[in-house]
């Protein structure tokens, strides 16, 4: 869901920590594997529109 989706942003989700957190402290480098990148590049037009 949308809720999902932007807790996983803002308060991490499953024990992982916040992808905004990630992305201030490591920008690209944290997303190792195309997998993960495309995962990311889907869910961050929601994260941007919320």
């Amino acid at each position: 869901t949308v809720q999902d989706v932007w807790k996983q942003w803002a308060e991490g989700f499953a024990g992982q920590p916040a992808i905004q957190g990630l992305e201030e402290r490591w920008g690209a480098r944290w997303r190792p594997g195309n997998a993960v990148k495309v995962q990311f590049c889907r869910r961050k037009v929601i994260w941007d529109a919320l």
